[in-house]
């Protein structure tokens, strides 16, 4: 938020900090589907380089069931999709204007989910996501740096919280049975591979998301 209120330009470029280009032809990539009226989003090409690419149905697609957005970004198929992966992507910056920017509710942890979050606010108002598989990045995967946490309890705090304003925001009522639902097999997923409880920061993660998702999405602009 406080980079897109020192932009000069009409469109916004975020990259994470431990990516690589393919090419020369990134912004070129970007551009060419933003100047349709219809796209607000273009998707960028993501290929993990140290962890595995996983496949999905449909790229970029979000199950609400799971409150769980899929990712499969490595793939060559161009389309509109349902979000875009934070490590490569443009939006048009009045939209994001438009849409509240980025929800700083997601900034505790890791930010996982804002992308996903900001991409599904601007999809509601009318605008569409692109996925453009000629603007590609390497995602090297960086163990320090930037947003990441290493302690295991506090990140997976930050991912219910993140998820559970997602379930509420994005998910009728009737689908948040099966996602909460989800949020516990995480919970007892993550204690049984760390060796060590997550009820708490589940509980914990769970009440505060409610109470950010109730306060609406925060910025400063």
């Amino acid at each position: 938020n406080f980079g897109c209120t020192k932009s000069r330009y009409d469109y916004l470029l975020f990259l994470d900090d431990d990516i690589q280009t393919v090419d020369s032809h990134l912004l070129d990539a970007h551009e060419e589907f933003l100047g349709r009226p219809d796209v607000a989003i273009v998707a960028g090409r993501v290929t993990q380089v140290n962890s595995p690419n996983y496949d999905a149905r449909h790229t970029g697609s979000f199950n609400k069931f799971l409150a769980h957005a899929y990712g499969a970004f490595h793939q060559e198929q161009c389309g509109y999709v349902l979000h875009a992966l934070g490590a490569n992507y443009s939006v048009k910056k009045h939209l994001f204007l438009q849409s509240g920017g980025s929800d700083e509710h997601y900034g505790v942890g890791s930010a996982l989910g804002e992308e996903t979050d900001l991409c599904m606010r601007i999809g509601a108002l009318g605008y569409r996501i692109y996925f453009n598989p000629k603007a590609h990045v390497l995602h090297l995967m960086a163990p320090s740096g930037g947003c990441r946490v290493k302690d295991p309890e506090y990140s997976f705090y930050s991912m219910i919280h993140n998820r559970t304003i997602t379930i509420h925001r994005f998910c009728r009522f009737y689908y948040w049975p099966t996602a909460y639902m989800y949020n516990a097999y995480l919970t007892l997923a993550y204690s049984r591979i760390n060796h060590q409880s997550f009820l708490c920061a589940f509980l914990r993660g769970t009440r505060d998301g409610i109470r950010d998702y109730r306060k609406g999405v925060k910025n400063r602009f």
